[in-house]
């Protein structure tokens, strides 16, 4: 085994606290400069790291937009591994929700409360280990 397949092999054990502390510094930044570019303060970045609290959707589309690799984040793997019987049935779910939505929506909003939806529920259409 390679040394790079061991250190990813042992970062994908991890919490989401510690996966994102790795994303911030994989990106350079210090939690000042992490925070300042997410629209968020050094306290908080630091207590969602050391897993005192989970950050909310908003969150993660911010730290998205900068480059965090939030499917790690989440789930402590690089790359997603499909159910499709499963992954069919949160589609449905999802048309399901548009179909009932009366306005125009934009699709930062629509993001952010899939991920919401996808935080408190047991992940829908994804494989878990």
């Amino acid at each position: 085994m390679n040394c790079e397949v061991a250190v990813q092999q042992l970062v994908v054990q991890g919490t989401l606290g510690e996966r994102l502390r790795i994303e911030r510094k994989r990106l350079g930044f210090t939690q000042a400069n992490f925070a300042s570019k997410v629209g968020s303060n050094r306290i908080a970045v630091l207590r969602y790291e050391l897993g005192e609290r989970c950050p909310d959707a908003n969150f993660l589309l911010s730290c998205q937009s900068i480059g965090v690799n939030i499917f790690y984040v989440l789930n402590g793997e690089f790359e997603p591994r499909l159910d499709f019987e499963r992954t069919e049935l949160s589609v449905k779910f999802l048309i399901g929700v548009l179909k009932n939505i009366d306005k125009e929506i934009d699709t930062t909003t629509l993001t952010a409360s899939f991920i919401q939806y996808y935080l408190s529920s047991n992940t829908p259409g994804l494989i878990q280990d």
